[in-house]
């Protein structure tokens, strides 16, 4: 049951427009509700002036590794990874995971790159 609400609410931010922080297609008020408050948080304020990508999927053939981040921010200047955790989302235990994204989007994006961990519920 946890793993349906977490794939769900992995969908609704796939399918959010970050610009216009439109929930409306979202029935389910507490769902709505909790996305409402994730759109809040600084990491969404200027995707205006960014490229994004979601689900961006890629292989790194230095390290054989592949992967797949939930959203990749491109801006002029810089990058920023965001991954969905549904709640709970402790840092340390998603560190490498968080390390592998950060140092692939900078190797091919030439750019500084944050990566931020996002509890889509809260902790």
């Amino acid at each position: 049951k946890l793993l349906k609400l977490g794939t769900r609410f992995h969908a609704y931010m796939q399918y959010v427009d970050f610009n216009t922080k439109d929930t409306s297609f979202i029935k389910v008020s507490w769902h709505r509700s909790a996305i409402n408050k994730v759109l809040t948080l600084d990491v969404f304020k200027d995707v205006k002036n960014a490229k994004l990508y979601r689900e961006y999927k890629y292989y790194d053939e230095d390290t054989d590794e592949t992967g797949s981040i939930d959203l990749l921010i491109v801006y002029p200047d810089r990058c920023v990874v965001v991954d969905y955790k549904l709640k709970n989302a402790d840092e340390e235990k998603y560190a490498s995971q968080l390390n592998a994204y950060k140092s692939y989007v900078e190797k091919v994006f030439k750019k500084p790159t944050d990566a931020v961990l996002i509890s889509l519920l809260g902790n």
